[in-house]
């Protein structure tokens, strides 16, 4: 049977691919769009991830699929506490390279869905706020139209991941966010100083009961791997926070 209907907006790096993946495996959620947009890579390159993932794990029920035509990466010269997401963003895993003969812009997914399913999705928010901010500039109810709007973005006690004030999502697009929090009705915030406590450690990873003979199990045998080594040598920790999947 299935259950909640869901749009994930990213910008997939390791830790959004790994959520993405997840999701579309989890029979208690139907994935209805993936919408990319810039963050940790440029806004091409998170359409092209997301392609990947699709791909990768194939699921039943393909979603509509937005996509970015964003040219550059929002990260700061200074990555401060963002785990390195490798050459294209998925670690040691090559992109699929297949673009589509006409890619929908993400802002027009993200509305038309929310036209068609009125009150019915829920959002979650893995990047910057950018498309969420533009899909209310061209649609006024886009948020009081959705079930539910959940957001990975901000830091409430301990300090940010790009500096230790900012969390990466806002400092990207600062206004979307303002605009974003501004509206009546908040989303429900997930502050990366709560969300990365998700941690996942080397014997978690090995217990994980998940076969590699899986669609799900060869993406995470692609991601996690990268996550662990990059962590480890980053910053000297035996484990990977990844707070997308939170």
């Amino acid at each position: 049977m299935i259950g909640k209907k869901v749009i994930i907006d990213a910008d997939p790096g390791v830790g959004d691919a790994i959520a993405i993946a997840l999701a579309l495996s989890d029979p208690e959620i139907e994935i209805v769009g993936l919408t990319a947009t810039a963050g940790v890579v440029s806004g091409r390159q998170a359409s092209c991830n997301i392609q990947t993932v699709l791909s990768f794990v194939d699921p039943a029920l393909w979603p509509r699929v937005g996509f970015s035509d964003a040219p550059h990466s929002l990260l700061p010269p200074e990555r401060g506490l963002l785990l390195p997401t490798g050459k294209h963003g998925l670690g040691d895993c090559q992109p699929v390279e297949a673009p589509l003969h006409q890619p929908t812009d993400s802002v027009k997914v993200l509305v038309e869905l929310v036209k068609q399913y009125p009150g019915e999705l829920t959002l979650l928010s893995l990047g910057p706020l950018t498309n969420i901010h533009l899909a209310m500039e061209r649609y006024p109810e886009f948020l009081s139209s959705l079930k539910e709007f959940v957001t990975l973005a901000g830091a409430v006690a301990e300090g940010g991941d790009v500096s230790a004030a900012a969390e990466f999502n806002v400092y990207a697009n600062p206004e979307a966010a303002r605009v974003v929090f501004d509206f009546p009705t908040m989303p429900k915030l997930l502050p990366i100083d709560v969300a990365r406590k998700m941690v996942m450690s080397f014997d978690q990873y090995n217990r994980l009961p998940v076969s590699s003979y899986t669609r799900l199990g060869r993406v995470l045998e692609w991601l996690f791997p990268f996550g662990l080594r990059e962590s480890r040598r980053e910053f000297g920790t035996e484990g990977v926070a990844v707070p997308e999947i939170m």
